[in-house]
């Protein structure tokens, strides 16, 4: 049997790690403060870790970004 890798995470914004395939929220601020829920960007899944950086890729996009803009919305557990 094969040794499972360890997973490839970075830090949201409280600190929780952020693995691929999790389901992330872009957190905004307005003068330093977050906005509330109401006005934050739709939650979009990770499709790729750069631990050595802190930054994530969104499905759908193919840019890089700082994991520490984003709060964990939803864990993806796998298989």
């Amino acid at each position: 049997m094969e040794a499972l890798k360890p997973m490839k995470t970075v830090p949201d914004i409280n600190g929780q790690p952020i693995k691929i395939g999790d389901l992330v929220r872009q957190v905004l601020y307005d003068n330093g403060a977050p906005i509330p829920d109401a006005h934050r960007r739709e939650p979009k899944r990770v499709e790729a870790v750069g631990a050595s950086r802190g930054e994530i890729v969104l499905a759908g996009s193919l840019q890089w970004q700082a994991a520490g803009q984003f709060e964990k919305v939803e864990s993806h557990t796998g298989d």
